[in-house]
């Protein structure tokens, strides 16, 4: 039980409280994640090093250890799997010793990318520039707000991820349409999701580029984003014109009148997406790093300068005092993403035992099949995966895997990557489990699995007919 504070005049307890383990524990993870993401950066800057590994791997396991009661449930199952899965991979693969050490390596780059990320969500949610871009999509005409909504909160997403969807949600409450009642709030909360989803198609700066870079290592970077941008862009368009006739009729309330907007905010905001990616890019072509490694120094770079930039003291003394403030936040908010890693850290495991069975099994890795068909078995295989309520990330991580192996993915690693990103967003929209629709459930109070199969199911299956049709003519093209 824990002890509590004293309310009278009596003598001041000398016990600590109990409360003060679980910001310890926090203190752990946070120092531990630190360390993994620091030697994780350190490895790829300076082309490799056992060292670096193994204390990233040991800061990794710090984190683990200290974060194991603050994660999820669900990333608690996945992580109680990921030993048994290597124990597996030791005992049935031919070599186990590089392909965990490489699942080894692969966790601890995608700790750091994710810690990263982290960062930038603090800044962007207390920063009120973003509610009054997310705003300015609402202050739309009504003829054009729809596709605003759409395609302006799939941008919005590079920045802020999914906290849009909660922030569109209150957005559209204080202009007095009820998410859990309106239909035309729960479109709007539909549009906002799918663009958000869209985003993984092509964002250099999302997980998704992460795995797909490290299993097609010949991917290009301006050609996957310009194909994807346009892919999503496309089936952004598609879904904007099929679901014109069935929009729910407009409601009195106005959210134009009633939500301040700012169109100025918005254009910032897109615009600090454009050079964060146009930073990474540069750093990336004049050192040579990979594209993660950058991204995992020029995203917390631009949190710690928006972090600043939004405080303006007016004195030297609360200049240096809004320093410290921002770098404590800057550190406490390191393992807001825990549950993400521990899901991703442990998929990577357990996709590697799965297919170190089958192939123990004789059932092969996918090379045997014909290279214009494995792209599309990926794209249609990871979103009916989700909607089992198995976390995505596990089909994408073998497909991923899969492909690394294949002579098609090295002919045609454009289509591949492709492949993976666009059946990851359509698998986010039919996860009952994925954070997006999470929160959308706990706003509506509809059930994740109701939004999953009835609100999106019609647009995945018109996006992954587009998806398919491009897949196929990119193949064709030897992309």
């Amino acid at each position: 039980m824990s002890a509590r504070p004293a309310t009278g005049t009596g003598a001041t307890p000398t016990t600590r409280p109990a409360a003060a383990r679980p910001a310890v524990r926090d203190r752990l993870a946070q120092a531990g994640l630190a360390t993994a993401a620091l030697c994780t950066v350190l490895r790829l800057m300076l082309g490799g090093g056992a060292g670096w590994l193994t204390a990233a791997a040991l800061g990794l396991a710090v984190f683990a250890a200290a974060a194991w009661p603050r994660v999820s449930p669900q990333a608690r199952f996945f992580g109680a799997l990921a030993l048994p899965a290597a124990a597996l991979v030791w005992l049935v693969a031919p070599a186990p010793g590089p392909i965990l050490e490489g699942a080894v390596a692969q966790s601890t780059q995608f700790a750091a990318l994710l810690a990263a990320l982290a960062t930038l969500r603090l800044p962007m949610r207390r920063s009120p520039l973003m509610g009054r871009a997310a705003a300015s999509l609402l202050a739309a005409r009504p003829g054009l707000r729809h596709g605003a909504v759409l395609f302006g909160s799939h941008w919005l997403s590079l920045m802020f991820s999914f906290g849009v969807v909660p922030m569109m949600g209150e957005l559209l409450e204080r202009a007095g349409l009820h998410v859990r009642s309106s239909p035309v709030a729960r479109g709007m909360l539909a549009a906002v999701i799918r663009g958000l989803a869209l985003t993984t198609a092509w964002s250099p700066m999302a997980i998704s580029f992460a795995i797909v870079s490290s299993a097609l290592p010949t991917l290009g970077v301006l050609p996957f984003v310009a194909t994807g941008m346009l892919a999503a862009a496309l089936i952004l368009g598609v879904e904007l014109v099929a679901d014109h006739r069935g929009r729910p009729p407009t409601e009195s309330a106005d959210p134009a009148a009633s939500v301040p907007s700012d169109g100025r905010a918005l254009a910032l905001i897109l615009g600090m997406s454009v050079l964060l990616f146009l930073a990474t890019l540069l750093l990336h072509h004049a050192t040579g790093w990979s594209f993660m490694a950058c991204a995992t120094l020029t995203i917390p770079a631009l949190s710690l300068a928006w972090a600043l930039g939004q405080s303006t003291p007016p004195s030297t003394t609360a200049e240096r005092e809004g320093v410290r403030l921002a770098l404590s936040h800057f550190f406490e908010v390191l393992t807001e993403t825990r549950s993400e890693i521990f899901v991703f850290s442990s998929a990577l495991f357990i996709g590697q035992a799965v297919l170190a069975v089958a192939r123990a099994l004789g059932l092969g890795d996918g090379a045997g099949l014909p290279g214009w068909l494995l792209p599309l078995l990926c794209l249609v295989s990871i979103p009916l995966v989700a909607a089992l309520s198995v976390a995505p990330t596990i089909a994408v991580l073998i497909w991923a895997q899969v492909f690394a192996g294949t002579a098609s993915a090295l002919a045609a690693p454009l289509t591949h990557a492709l492949a993976l990103t666009l059946g990851w967003s359509l698998a986010i929209m039919v996860s009952p489990v994925s954070a997006t629709l999470l929160l959308a459930g706990a706003m509506t109070g509809v059930p994740p699995r109701e939004i999953a199969l009835g609100w999106n199911l019609g647009f995945v299956l018109r996006s992954a007919v587009v998806a398919g049709l491009l897949l196929a003519g990119l193949y064709r093209l030897g992309c």
